[in-house]
């Protein structure tokens, strides 16, 4: 598969008007912002069990968040760098442990390039493992993917490791789902950023979200051609190829 695409940036990145994030802090839009050019190929393929990805993506005067110091305070703004990169090959084995239970395993590696007021780059492996029990009218899943690093506008953007674990039931037309995310793990997302004269670290904690968190629901479904059983249990079997590409 192949996309082309044209992309101008989002109008908060245009915005000249001055902002204040601090006392030492402001933010600058940049209204002469280029449109960026991005291209994306990718290809799978299957052997046996063995699904394999390979994806290649380059975008042309990427976006970029640029600090500099101006009258005693640092200005944050948006510049265009040079060309973006990212390429990634992916494997998945699902293999067959017994009845109504399978087992898959997923590796990543990814590679990222941008060029901004220098040039970064970052090499990642993850992993992914899942294990899998689908019956007529129950369904459990237990997932975990390791977490990783990435380059972002700038910035080495840390994704955390997580942990999901889904069951469901069915009855008749009721569908029941429990979900949860990371249980008693506390994760954060961490952003680093670092330029001449300027260095930046933040982490992002999201409870009830990124970790502890527990969903339960119930749906009814009506059918109004006529009476039918369902037996099995709409819940996301999938795991797409690309560990990361949903983070």
């Amino acid at each position: 598969m192949i996309v082309y695409g044209i992309f101008d940036p989002q109008m908060k990145y245009y915005n000249n008007a001055v902002q204040s994030l601090d006392y030492y802090q402001v933010l600058v839009g940049n209204p002469d912002l280029a449109t960026s050019r991005c291209f994306r190929g990718e290809i799978s393929y299957t052997i046996k069990n063995l699904n394999f990805l390979t994806m290649y993506e380059n975008t042309s005067k990427s976006l970029y968040e640029n600090v500099y110091l101006d009258g005693g305070k640092y200005v944050h703004t948006f510049l265009n760098g040079g060309k973006s990169e990212h390429f990634l090959q992916s494997a998945e084995y699902t293999i067959e442990l017994a009845k109504h239970l399978n087992w898959t395993l997923a590796a990543e590696y990814d590679f990222y390039k941008e060029r901004d007021w220098d040039l970064l780059s970052r090499h990642q492996l993850a992993g992914y493992t899942a294990l899998m029990y689908m019956a007529e009218h129950f369904q459990a899943k237990a997932e975990f993917t390791t977490g990783g690093k990435k380059v972002e506008q700038g910035y080495i953007v840390s994704r955390p490791a997580e942990l999901k674990i889904n069951f469901g039931y069915n009855v008749k037309s009721w569908n029941f789902m429990l979900q949860i995310k990371n249980p008693l793990i506390k994760v954060c997302q961490e952003r680093e950023y670092q330029n001449v004269g300027y260095s930046f670290s933040s982490k992002n904690y999201m409870p009830l979200d990124a970790y502890n968190y527990v969903k339960i629901s119930a749906s009814y479904r009506f059918n109004l051609g006529g009476h039918h059983d369902y037996k099995y249990i709409e819940m996301d079997n999938s795991q797409k190829s690309g560990i990361l590409r949903g983070n």
